[in-house]
């Protein structure tokens, strides 16, 4: 097993890689707009919330349930480009971007409403993102589905907030 400090430099690159999409789109500007069909998105958790009252595992579960119903990892390049090799790493690249321009605002804006940030279960993503890396594998993969898991965790919990009036 590698040593705990291993997984740092992924952590950096990843910061920097947040903080440059930050910098070049405007911190005061919103995040870009999800494709895909919000609406949908939110009438299946809400449904999975009426079917599952006392799943303690809902608020992990339903948004990547419904994320993959209707909010595509897919976000920066059309199929065609996800398929030809000499386009695909940068789709992917742009893909990470996206995520962590979502994760990061969507963040932000929780933690302004006295919500909480990105948590524990999104730390022991990057973690296992940090394992994958330090078997010599790309990781960019499993940084794009950490993040994508994340912001939707964020738009459930923006939803759930807005239906009960409480912080969530």
């Amino acid at each position: 097993m590698p040593p705990a400090t291993a997984g740092a430099p992924l952590r950096g690159v990843a910061t920097a890689v947040a903080l440059s999409c930050l910098a070049t789109t405007g911190h005061a500007q919103a995040a870009s707009p999800l494709k895909g069909d919000i609406t949908a998105f939110e009438a299946c958790f809400i449904q999975l919330m009426i079917e599952n009252p006392d799943n303690p595992m809902l608020d992990m579960i339903g948004p990547i349930v419904c994320g993959e119903r209707h909010i595509p990892i897919t976000q920066s390049c059309d199929a065609l480009g996800y398929t030809l090799f000499d386009r695909r790493a940068v789709c992917k690249t742009d893909d990470l971007v996206f995520w962590q321009s979502q994760v990061t605002h969507r963040a932000e804006a929780a933690i302004a409403q006295g919500r909480n940030g990105t948590g524990g279960l999104y730390d022991d993503g990057l973690t296992l993102c940090d394992d994958v890396a330090a078997a010599s594998d790309d990781p960019i993969d499993c940084l794009i589905e950490i993040h994508w898991r994340t912001a939707l965790e964020f738009v459930a919990a923006d939803l759930v907030a807005d239906l009960t009036g409480e912080e969530q």
